[in-house]
C-alpha cells in the first residue's frame, strides 16, 4: 500500500493484527528506499515500541486518527524501549533519515488509502459501540476460560461493579491488557 507523507510517497506493508505488529520488521537486514511498515492499532492510545531483533536503524513516525504526525523518533538496533505519543492510531517505521531527507516534521499530515481508513474506523467503531451487555457477555465468557484465580477474581469484581464504572474504558482496558482476546472482542 502507498501512503503520502507531506509531498513524499512511501510504500508500506500493513501490520494490523497482534501477530503482525509483534513481528514488525524483526529479522530484516534492509528496507528498500521509500518503503516501510504501517502499524494500525484498533483505537488511539500511547503505544511503545522496542527494537529487539531489529537489525536496521529506523525512523518511527507516530500519527493520530486525523493523520497528523505527533512524534518522530530515531531508533537503533536492540534499543530497549521507544515511548510513543498519546492518541497514536498509526505508526510508520521507515529507514533512518527518511524524515529528514523528505522534510517531514511534527504536525505534517499523512494520507492513508480510503480503504485502510475505513478498516481502521470500523474496528474502532466496534469497540466504541459496545454497550453494558456486550461487556458483561465478554467478561462472563472470559471468566469461564481463565485458569488464573487472581485474574478470575478481577473479572468477577468487574462484573459486579459494572453499573458503577465506565464500561467503554473497561472494554478498552481489556483489549489493551489481553491482546490475545481482541479477536473475541470484535466477534461479540
Amino acid at each position: 500500500m502507498k501512503i503520502r507523507i507531506k509531498n513524499s510517497i512511501l510504500e508500506v506493508e500493513i501490520a494490523d493484527s497482534d501477530i503482525s505488529r509483534s513481528q514488525g520488521l524483526q529479522g530484516r537486514s534492509a528496507l528498500e528506499e521509500d518503503s516501510g511498515m504501517l502499524f494500525v492499532f484498533d483505537y488511539p492510545d500511547s503505544y511503545s515500541f522496542h527494537m529487539q531483533n531489529v537489525k536496521l536503524p529506523l525512523d518511527l513516525i507516530f500519527i493520530n486518527s486525523d493523520g497528523q504526525i505527533l512524534k518522530i523518533v530515531s531508533a537503533f538496533p536492540e534499543e530497549v524501549m521507544i515511548s510513543g505519543a498519546k492518541d497514536t492510531k498509526y505508526v510508520v517505521e521507515t529507514n533512518l533519515g527518511w524524515c529528514n531527507q523528505n522534510n517531514v516534521n511534527l504536525g505534517d499530515k499523512v494520507m492513508l488509502s480510503k480503504r485502510q481508513e475505513r478498516i481502521a474506523s470500523r474496528k474502532e467503531a466496534q469497540i466504541l459501540n459496545w454497550d453494558q451487555q456486550d461487556v458483561k457477555t465478554f467478561l462472563s465468557q472470559k471468566l469461564k476460560q481463565v485458569p488464573d484465580r487472581a485474574l478470575a477474581n478481577v473479572l468477577r469484581d468487574a462484573l459486579f461493579t459494572l453499573g458503577r464504572v465506565n464500561w467503554l474504558e473497561l472494554a478498552k482496558s481489556i483489549a489493551k491488557h489481553m491482546p490475545e482476546e481482541r479477536a473475541n472482542i470484535y466477534n461479540l
